[in-house]
């Protein structure tokens, strides 16, 4: 259980209440819960998921990938049945499963994260693909070698 809040007193007997009727444990301020980096000031608390992106980034062979401001082309019209399926179908799905979680921290790739959930069977070589991390562009039609292995 996370507590959060500025009341320390109202923390303190939250804590007390429950370690008498629970067996519990502090591990005092958090840093990293669920995957989810915490850090923590006087006045704020940060929640960021850049390892997690990072290690999306490495498996999928886009470290180096060049950035754009929208992790999708607006407007583009992505019709199932239409194209060549998809190779490593379940790499794939792995993948879009990983960036559902990273919507947690990045709401701003929800949309084409969920555009991919909606085409994971259909979606041909041919349309343009969602970003991984919301600042990357990348075609499909250049094969993805990554998502075939």
């Amino acid at each position: 259980m996370v507590i959060v809040g500025s009341d320390q007193h109202g923390i303190f007997q939250l804590r007390q209440h429950l370690s008498n009727e629970f067996q519990t444990n502090d591990f005092g301020r958090l840093r990293y819960f669920l995957g989810i980096e915490v850090a923590q000031s006087k006045d704020d608390i940060v929640s960021t998921q850049r390892k997690y992106a990072m290690i999306i980034l490495e498996e999928t062979c886009l470290l180096n990938a060049k950035s754009v401001d929208t992790p999708m082309y607006p407007n583009v019209k992505l019709l199932p049945n239409q194209g060549e399926p998809l190779s490593g179908l379940r790499r794939y799905m792995r993948l879009v499963e990983k960036l559902n979680y990273l919507t947690v921290t990045r709401p701003n790739i929800s949309f084409a994260v969920s555009v991919a959930n909606q085409f994971l069977r259909f979606m041909p070589r041919t349309h343009e693909c969602f970003n991984y991390d919301s600042k990357i562009h990348q075609r499909c039609s250049r094969k993805m070698p990554h998502l075939s292995r």
